[in-house]
Order: structure tokens, then sequence, then C-alpha cells
């Protein structure tokens, strides 16, 4: 039975591939999550099928027979009609002046095949929620100039909606930008920082100029946090739950955020003695903690006092009922309170949507929202409690662990000596990186093959006469993943080992299931001994 009520109905996309497989592949995977899919095989067929019946989103290929997919979005962005409509290249065109020239015509995302269906899947249902958004907005505005009939208010209006848009676009764009050049960053890093640190080990220390190079190293990794930084606000990171008393996270936290929040602002921590383990993400918790400081200090430009306390919470049941989502049981409470100027009941209503802020062109609008993903994502909840003038109270519910075993990362040993004599197959796509690389292992005495893809890789590995101990290989490269390499690979040669790496962020690496428990993965960019440190683990173990 067809449904065609509104409240059911998820949205129409539009799929366009010359190749029946993808399209049969895309067409099932948006049916599986409630969508309605139309297929066309080429440009022609897509246009009049567009035209005649205007979807929420199109996935276009862009090399295909007759028109391609740049001349099919150029068509569709210059009609009235369908220039609204976001479209989504997929594509086999991985450079970057392929996507630039996607970009440039009107595309609002640009996958590269293969593809990962839950990588595509997210990316349509994060610009269907835009496009629900950008519908809301100009209805909204379309009503407010029907029913205001004072041309003045009417305008102010409008000026405030297109304005609330376009901090909507704003940070859409931040954030699809940072996830883009992320990647790019992390390979430009990897030889700025690894060669440095092999000119800070070539001078002496009585050399002035090895102080120069340690500041180019130092001035590195602080390039590597900053992109990182950008990663996890532009990107939902994978977590790692472990059973972790938050009174020794806020301890071991303290002095990052004594230096961090302004010194006109006194910091007092209460800590209870009688609270129970939770298991969340340590660096998760951190942000949370970060964020709601951060949020509080700008309620306090003239300075103020800045309290965390913890505490243990009972949420009964008559409690949760009045609480939409809420559990009941025990739960840790970490309150976050600030002296500042309060907030009135409206803005307390709004403080957790994503893209609103108090701070005007200043704020991002994502701080608290990003506290309020990362709690529910914990299975906790949020509220606060604030009046106009008095100051705000953030209150944070995390449910308690079953576990009482407070779990430490285990740190394990470096190798003493990190030198070896056995044979690596490098497989990596970017050629400074590549060239960095093959330079380390060479110093560390190994014996070293070299390849810039999957397809390259296979016959460097069949032709080497001798044995080759290990496969270092990076997870995302055009044509053969990684993980496919190594698949191939150790069909022939059972006894080969492989270490991962990729300057992609942890969500990514996890689709191509890089991350699972017992695999060897080293992140982009990395140190010249931690890279050689990880392959002589993996190589001794």
């Amino acid at each position: 039975m067809s449904i065609n009520s509104s409240d059911t109905h998820k949205g129409d996309i539009q799929i366009v591939d010359d190749n029946l497989d993808n399209l049969n592949i895309l067409a099932s995977m948006i049916k599986k999550h409630g969508y309605d899919a139309r297929m066309a095989i080429n440009g022609e067929l897509a246009l009049k099928s567009i035209r005649s019946h205007p979807p929420d989103l199109i996935l276009l290929d862009i090399l295909m027979p007759g028109l391609s997919g740049f001349e099919v979005c150029k068509q569709l962005k210059a009609d009235a009609l369908t220039n609204k409509i976001p479209i989504i290249f997929i594509s086999a065109l991985y450079k970057a002046t392929d996507k630039l020239k996607a970009f440039s015509i009107g595309a609002v995302d640009y996958i590269t095949k293969p593809f990962q269906k839950e990588e595509v899947m997210a990316r349509v249902e994060t610009h269907l929620s835009l496009r629900k958004i950008q519908k809301r907005l100009k209805t909204q505005n379309t009503m407010l100039q029907q029913e205001i009939s004072d041309r003045k208010q009417a305008e102010e209006e409008k000026a405030r909606l297109e304005g609330q848009y376009r901090q909507a676009q704003k940070v859409e764009a931040i954030g699809r930008l940072a996830g883009g050049v992320a990647h790019d960053l992390n390979n430009l890093l990897v030889p700025i920082l690894g060669y440095g640190e092999m000119l800070v080990d070539d001078f002496s220390p009585e050399d002035a100029r090895r102080e120069s190079a340690r500041q180019i190293v130092n001035a590195g990794f602080r390039a590597r946090n900053l992109v990182r930084q950008l990663l996890a606000f532009s990107r939902k990171q994978a977590l790692e739950y472990r059973t972790l008393d938050l009174n020794k996270i806020i301890g071991g936290f303290e002095k990052l955020l004594r230096r961090t929040i302004r010194e006109d602002i006194g910091i007092k921590i209460i800590l209870s003695p009688d609270i129970r383990t939770i298991r969340a993400d340590i660096g998760q918790i951190e942000q949370v903690i970060m964020n709601l400081a951060v949020n509080a200090q700008d309620a306090m430009p003239q300075g103020g006092k800045l309290i965390l306390e913890t505490a243990m919470a009972e949420l009964d049941e008559e409690y949760a009922a009045s609480r939409p989502g809420v559990q009941p049981g025990s739960y840790v409470m970490l309150a976050v309170s600030d002296t500042g100027c309060g907030m009135d009941e409206e803005t307390c209503e709004q403080i957790f949507d994503p893209f609103y802020s108090t701070k005007g062109e200043q704020g991002t609008g994502m701080g608290l929202a990003t506290v309020y993903g990362i709690v529910k994502q914990h299975g906790g909840n949020i509220w606060v409690y604030s009046e106009s003038g008095k100051g705000a109270s953030f209150k944070v519910y995390l449910p308690v662990s079953e576990e009482t075993h407070i779990e430490k990362k285990t740190l394990k040993k470096a190798a003493e000596d990190t030198h070896g004599s056995e044979t690596i197959l490098l497989v990596e796509d970017n050629e400074k990186v590549r060239g960095f690389i093959y330079t380390i292992l060479k110093r560390m005495g190994y014996t070293v093959l070299k390849a810039e893809n999957g397809a390259e890789a296979l016959p460097v590995l069949a032709s080497h006469a001798g044995q080759v101990n290990l496969l270092l290989t990076d997870v995302v490269m055009p044509g053969m993943s990684g993980k496919a390499l190594f698949a191939k690979a150790a069909e022939k040669h059972p006894d080969l080992k492989v270490l991962y790496m990729s300057g992609y962020t942890g969500n990514v690496i996890v689709h191509r299931g890089v991350l699972d428990e017992g695999i060897a993965f080293i992140q982009k960019p990395f140190p010249v001994k931690a890279l050689a440190a990880k392959v002589r683990e993996v190589l001794d173990n």
C-alpha cells in the first residue's frame, strides 16, 4: 500500500548513474531508509524526470554517455524550478580540480567512488535536513509577510530570518570545508613534522640551528592539534567507552582549565567523595567540561566565579515522567555554574538548538549543541537553570556504570631500538608523504619497496624474490583501499603483517573496518619516533 501522508513521507531522491549496479545499490539503500528512489541511466532522462517532478535531492554521476553530470548540474542550477535542489556528486573522479569544479557550479557535496553506504546515507540525510530548514525558513518568511501589514516590521522580520539562514549556511559550510581539507592538511603536516624532527636529531646540541628546527617541529604540532580540533567540530568522532571516575577527569583537567579561562574569573571545584563510576569517552567528557566552562566565561565579560561540582543523583519515576527521554535510575551529576549575566526563559528554551547563539556574529551556535549531543550519546541528560542577571547553572546527568573497576589505558613500553632489517612494502598515494616515510624506514635499516596505490603494489609484491614482512599502507586510496589491498596480498603471503595509516577522521576509518580490535593503525600526521616504534611493535608482535 502506498502511503502519501506528509507525516510519514521522508522525501524523493533522484539517482543518476549509467552503471545499473550502482543505480540498484543506491536505490535499495535509499528505499531501505524510507525514501522514494527514482532512477535515470543518463543525463537526458534525468533532466526530463527532474523537471516534471522535482525531487528533494539528487545523487549525480559525472562521467556518462551524452550529457555529463557537470552539464546536468549547470542546467538545473540555471532553472528557477530546480536551482534550489541539493545535488551530491558521486564519481570515480578524485582530483581536487574535479571537486572544485563540482562545488563551483552549485553542488553541495562530493563523494568519491567506491563509496561506503553508511557515508552516502549520512550525507544524504544531512543535506535533506538542511533542505527542510531552508523550506521551513522560506515558509515562515512568506507567512510573516502575509501576516504583518506594517512594511517596516515585515522587513525587519525578513532580515532576522535571512540572518538565521545565512548563519546555518555558514556553519554548514565550515563543517564541510573542515572535513574536506583535513586529510590534505594532515598529509602536508607529515613531511613538515617528520623532516623537522630529523633535522633536530641531525644537529648537535651545541648547534644553534637545532633550536630553529625545534621551533619548526613545535609549530607543526600546534598545526596538527588545530586540525584535530577542526575535525572534532565537523565530524562525529568514534567513541572509546571506558569505566571512568568523573572526579579524576576533572582533577586531571584542572590545570588546562585554569590556563584557558581568563585570570579575572575565579574557579572553584567541589568534588563529592561518594560518586560512582560512569561509562564514557574521556576525550568527549573533557570537551563537555571545556565547552561549558568557556560558555560560562563568555557570560562574565567583567569577571566572576566559575564553579564545578559533582554529586550523586537519584532520578525517580515521577521525575523522569516530567522530563521526556529521561530514564529513572542512578546518575552522576556534573554542575557547571557561573555568576554571569544569565538568560531569560525564551533563551533557555533555545540554548541547545544548533546554530542558536547569543553572541551575535562572534558565536557559531554549535558549542552547547555539541555538549547536548555528547551527553545524549552517553545516555545522559542536560538542563540549564538561569534567570536574567543571576548567572546560570548547567547540570549534566550521566548514568552510573555497572562496573566498579576503573579502566586505564595500557601504555606499551616503546622499543628501545627501533631499527630493523626486515622488508617493508610502503603504499601511499601522496608523493611527499611516501618519500618522507621511505626516508625514515631506510634510515632505520629496513629494505623498502614502495608503490603509489594498490594496483601498483600487487605487481611489486609479486616480483620481489625475498620475503616481505610488513605492508605499511594508507587506508583511503584511489581505486583499491588499503584494507582490500591487504586482503589480496595475504592470499599469497599469509604471514604478511599490516600497519594502516590515514589522515582521515576516526569515523571515516571505522566505516572502512580498520579500527576493529587488534588492527594496527597510526594516525597522520605522526612523529618520526612514533612511526618507527609502531613499525617495530607490529613486526615484533
